[in-house]
């Protein structure tokens, strides 16, 4: 080699070296990356995206592309992880979405395909990176209807509102719920055959299982509805014994849908175990209270005869009686998959912040 050909190679050495950034147990160590150079990347791969359009083409995907671009950098800058955009494989993930956002008219497509964007700059799991993934590639051929039922029936299995009592529990199931679009939802079975086309449900036929009504569902994620209570000798009792030890936490409520009795306003004695962890209780303090709950006040017990009375309350209610005559027409039992669960998850974060609310690799897992 010349001392010249050797002369290019060591600068064209140094210029990839500096091209590079640290690198510490085979992870790349991201360098910054200003709004500014993430417009350029953006810009970048759009370009090489529209390259295979026609001239008539690209003078409408462009501008559609360049939607998503503003979206993605917004969401990216806010949270902190514009870093995500050096990443190869990240680039790529935005080049299929630029190239989805091309091929749709819609302005909610671009927020969607914003915010699956948002967490795959989040997620550091293939198995979650995945389903982001996937779920980009199929925004731009979701039903607009479709898409709102994929949304509730996700947001109506996954969401729990909360509320001591009944008409709290009721009024927040309806700001929670009606959050989200349901003017379109989809009746009948072509809704569910065109989700499992797209790969984002997978339908189990009847017969196999069935999707349960609505007031039972719902009522199992509520916080002891229907549970069948404790005469109030017991539920004195039961404050007795938490006084005794210094614990004045299990809050006992009447029962109001069985006058006379008393009630935990709690799910069921998982439920009590985890709010009592996140007071930092004592372990045994916590496995006293939640056999406590168990035991005598029943939390695991539903009482069937409650249901007609849970009814009636949810029936006055015009959204979550909505909810109640679609979800009860439901045929078979349509599952989502992990990329349906990623689609529902980002798109109801377009309409609620779920403060404090499970990421979405915790939904994924509770699916598997």
């Amino acid at each position: 080699m010349s001392q010249a050909q050797k002369a290019g190679a060591n600068s064209q050495q140094t210029a990839i070296a500096g091209n590079v950034t640290n690198i510490t147990n085979n992870n790349f160590i991201q360098q910054g990356v200003s709004e500014e150079r993430a417009a350029e990347i953006a810009d970048q791969r759009a370009r090489l995206a529209i390259e295979e359009y026609s001239k008539e083409a690209q003078s409408i995907a462009f501008p559609r592309m360049q939607e998503l671009d503003t979206r993605v950098i917004r969401i990216l800058s806010d949270e902190g992880k514009l870093g995500a955009l050096a990443d190869p494989a990240y680039q790529i993930a935005l080049q299929k979405a630029q190239v989805g956002a091309a091929s749709t008219e819609r302005e909610g497509d671009y927020d969607l395909l914003a915010r699956l964007l948002g967490q795959r700059a989040s997620q550091d799991t293939r198995f979650v990176r995945a389903s982001v993934d996937r779920a980009i590639q199929v925004v731009d051929m979701i039903d607009d209807s479709a898409l709102q039922g994929l949304n509730m029936l996700w947001a109506i299995g996954a969401l729990t509102p909360g509320g001591v009592s009944l008409d709290v529990g009721i009024k927040q199931a309806e700001e929670l719920f009606g959050t989200f679009p349901h003017d379109k939802l989809p009746m009948g079975r072509r809704w569910i055959d065109h989700l499992d086309i797209l790969d984002l449900v997978r339908v189990v036929p009847a017969g196999i299982t069935t999707l349960k009504k609505f007031v039972p569902f719902f009522a199992e994620r509520w916080p002891g509805f229907l549970s069948v209570g404790m005469e109030g000798e017991v539920a004195a009792e039961v404050k007795i014994q938490c006084l005794e030890r210094g614990i004045d936490a299990l809050g006992i409520v009447e029962h109001e849908l069985k006058p006379g009795y008393y009630r935990l306003p709690y799910r069921d004695a998982a439920q009590v175990r985890s709010i009592m962890q996140a007071r930092k209780m004592a372990d045994t303090d916590i496995e006293f209270v939640a056999e406590l709950a168990r035991d005598k006040g029943k939390v695991d017990v539903l009482d069937d005869a409650l249901v007609p009375k849970l009814e009636e309350a949810i029936s006055g209610s015009s959204v979550l009686s909505q909810l109640r005559t679609w979800w009860d027409q439901i045929p078979d039992f349509p599952q989502a998959t992990s990329a349906g669960i990623t689609v529902a998850y980002a798109n109801s974060r377009r309409f609620h912040d779920f403060e404090n609310v499970t990421g979405l690799a915790a939904y994924l897992e509770q699916s598997v």
